[in-house]
């Protein structure tokens, strides 16, 4: 019983320090990054000079053609509304090919955050995540500090409110 938790413990630890080293963005993106990654629309030209006013980046990654991704969207913004703080900028990420269906629900839903296009896949690309919406939390290097899904896992939302209140 006493090694299960030792185990159980010591993975944890083992996946926040790997979690923590991983980076979202290369220093080559973050310095470019409309090179790397299009804005859905003129409202969302996020200019890494807009991105440098921040210490710290949640960023939503979906897939564009995931239905259920597209109904989080709302969610997920009211979420980081609620519980980030001045520190914070909030940027969506989605790889999609139909930009249509996603504006038709970002209209529907009235979604007011940049959504940037990865048209080329690069987070799939990099193994960051195989998940088709995830939730991350970024510092000013492009390190990941949290990544999950911050509205379905308990114990992760409170992780995030508590780093929220302390930064």
């Amino acid at each position: 019983m006493r090694l299960l938790l030792l185990t159980t413990c010591f993975s944890i630890f083992v996946s926040m320090i790997s979690q923590a080293q991983m980076n979202f963005f290369t220093p080559h993106e973050i310095d470019s990054i409309d090179c790397f990654y299009f804005p859905m629309n003129a409202i969302d030209s996020v200019k890494i000079s807009d991105l440098e006013e921040f210490d710290y980046l949640n960023v939503f990654f979906f897939n564009g053609e995931c239905s259920l991704c597209l109904v989080k969207m709302k969610t997920v913004e009211d979420f980081f509304r609620n519980y980030s703080n001045e520190s914070v900028k909030t940027l969506f990420i989605s790889e999609t090919s139909d930009t249509i269906i996603l504006n038709f629900y970002r209209d529907k839903y009235n979604i007011d955050v940049p959504i940037i296009w990865d048209n080329k896949r690069r987070i799939r690309e990099k193994k960051i995540t195989n998940e088709d919406s995830i939730c991350f939390l970024i510092d000013q290097n492009g390190n990941i500090i949290l990544s999950g899904d911050f509205l379905a896992d308990e114990a992760l939302k409170e992780k995030y409110i508590q780093w929220m209140d302390v930064h």
